[in-house]
């Protein structure tokens, strides 16, 4: 059988305490030490109770950066290209995690420290687009995402890959390019 938890009243010491939390610019879950009995969902929702408001949001990216990301700049220093996935195996991050800090990075900094070198195609377990960036160290111009066929394009391309393997003859690049004219 559960046991069931225990409702522990709320004290005007903790309240006052409480406040003096709100109003500080520290994250709350560094002031967590102060409530030993409560949880950090509680003390949340009792900040909603008293009506204390939202708190003062403090960006500490720039203070204080993550070490996920003094990680990253680390492997890119190196003269290295890599795709989001590539950076996340290697620091054993997540891939969203990864290409949050380098939106954070990029958006915060006057200068770029990365941009996107060039975009390639995407592997299995890369993303599930059809591109993927592969960035690079240094303040350069982003590479322009190439287009992505249309749904039209993509059946006219099966239609022909299907027409040259009827015939039974590789068709080069050149040949695919007249055959596409042909077919428009």
């Amino acid at each position: 059988m559960a046991k069931s938890k225990t409702w522990v009243v709320w004290t005007t010491r903790e309240e006052k305490l409480l406040r003096e939390v709100h109003a500080s610019d520290r994250p709350l879950k560094e002031m967590m030490h102060l409530f030993p009995n409560r949880t950090l969902k509680s003390v949340s929702e009792r900040m909603n109770f008293l009506r204390l408001g939202p708190r003062k949001h403090v960006d500490r990216s720039a203070q204080n950066p993550s070490f996920r990301w003094q990680e990253i700049c680390r492997l890119m220093q190196t003269d290295v290209e890599l795709t989001t996935h590539e950076i996340a195996n290697r620091i054993s991050c997540a891939p969203s995690w990864v290409l949050a800090l380098i939106k954070r990075a990029r958006k915060a900094a006057e200068t770029k420290p990365m941009y996107i070198a060039r975009w390639r195609r995407a592997r299995p377990g890369d993303s599930m687009c059809c591109w993927v960036e592969v960035w690079a160290w240094g303040d350069g111009p982003d590479a322009p995402k190439p287009r992505v066929p249309t749904h039209a394009e993509q059946v006219r391309f099966q239609r022909l890959r299907k027409l040259v393997r009827e015939e039974g003859h590789v068709a080069s690049p050149f040949e695919m390019g007249r055959l596409i004219k042909q077919a428009a």
